[in-house]
Parts: C-alpha cells; sequence; structure tokens
C-alpha cells in the first residue's frame, strides 16, 4: 500500500498485486507477437493477378519455381516478385524492304504474342521486361525481310496468302528461340516505290493492299 498528500489530506492507494502485474506483462508480449506476425504474413503473401505469372527472385537471383495465379508465399525481406504478363499482347512494326525483283517496298506488321507461362523465369533472365524492343521488333524487321526477298513485288499482292504464311513461319520459329509465342499475324499498307507504281506494277491491283 502506498500513499501521497493532496491538500493535507493522506490518500491510500493500492498496490497492484504480482500476478496482475505478470498477466499484464504477458498479454502484451503477445499483442507485440500477433503484430510481428501480421506484418511478417502481410510482407510474405503475394497475389499473382489472372493473365500474369511471378518470377521468384532470391537476393535478385532467379529461382526455378514459377509463380501461379492466385496465392503465393515468399521468405519476407530476401525474396521478391516480378510480375509477366502471359496474355496475348501486340507488336508493330514498320518496315521498308526489298522483293526478289529489287522492287522497293514497305509495310506494317502486326504480331500478336504471348510469352510462354512456364519460361517466364528464362524470358526474365535472358530479357528481363524489355522483350519488346529487344527480340520481337529487331524480329519482325528481319523476318519481313526475308519474306519479301522471296516473292517478286506483283506477289505480294497476288500471292498474299502464302507471303503470310511464309512470314508467319519465319518469325515463329525465330521468337521460338525466346519462348515467345506467335498467336497470328497480319500484314497491311503494302506500299511500292513511285517507279513501281508509274509502270503499272502489282498488275494494276492496287498500291495498298491488307494480308
Amino acid at each position: 500500500m502506498s500513499d501521497f498528500d493532496i491538500g493535507g489530506r493522506r490518500y491510500d492507494i493500492p498496490e497492484i498485486p504480482n500476478n496482475l502485474k505478470r498477466l499484464t506483462g504477458i498479454v502484451i508480449i503477445l499483442l507485440i507477437i500477433a503484430i510481428a506476425g501480421v506484418v511478417v504474413v502481410s510482407t510474405a503473401a503475394v497475389r499473382i493477378p489472372s493473365g500474369s505469372r511471378g518470377v521468384l527472385l532470391t537476393w535478385g537471383k532467379v529461382e526455378d519455381r514459377v509463380l501461379q495465379e492466385g496465392l503465393n508465399f515468399k521468405i519476407p525481406y530476401t525474396q521478391t516478385v516480378v510480375l509477366m504478363n502471359t496474355q496475348i499482347q501486340k507488336a508493330e512494326s514498320t518496315e521498308a524492304t526489298a522483293t526478289a525483283d529489287l522492287q522497293e517496298v514497305s509495310t506494317t506488321v502486326a504480331v500478336n504474342y504471348r510469352l510462354d507461362p512456364l519460361k517466364v523465369g528464362v524470358i526474365y533472365t535472358d530479357l528481363r521486361q524489355d522483350y519488346v524492343n529487344r527480340v520481337i521488333k529487331p524480329n519482325i524487321e528481319e523476318s519481313i525481310k526475308a519474306t519479301t526477298a522471296e516473292y517478286r513485288a506483283e506477289e505480294l499482292v497476288t500471292n498474299r496468302a502464302d507471303v503470310k504464311a511464309t512470314l508467319d513461319e519465319i518469325l515463329t520459329e525465330r521468337l521460338a528461340i525466346f519462348n515467345i509465342d506467335v498467336v497470328s499475324v497480319s500484314l497491311t499498307d503494302f506500299q511500292f516505290s513511285a517507279s513501281f507504281q508509274g509502270n503499272g506494277g502489282a498488275a494494276g491491283a492496287g498500291i495498298q493492299e491488307r494480308a
């Protein structure tokens, strides 16, 4: 029992029992543990949205395990997750090239592609998230050059289906090396040189064609 004075009057204050002190201490410790647990769980849980995969990094090193859609867990503070889009995406490139009969032609190629969901770790290791500029667009350009070199100028118009199939085959083979799947390819706006147009090229079929 302790006491103190207020205005000359003495008041007695009962002491807190030792067992109550111990209980209070235990409650405080449990509360601290609970808060710490919530923080750890919140930093360990990671949600992978639909149409994506997660690349798991441990101190910056890519792990073999690919995180699937939904709720996943990682080691807090030592592991991070990079999201990779596995939906169908689109890339376009306009290229000036030459035909088998050395006519100048320009065309725009639109490609629908998707990353191989099982290989996103390899893609991230090799290309990070810059796969469009580093491999897709350069290979579109090289593929259209290789394709137009197999056909005469007028055949690009009259044999559009064959031209598209050739481009599709070449580009699919090139991008497969990087674990990128080609879904579809389209050719738009074949534009020939002024001299070719003036000579009645493409059998008078018109200068701009779509495939």
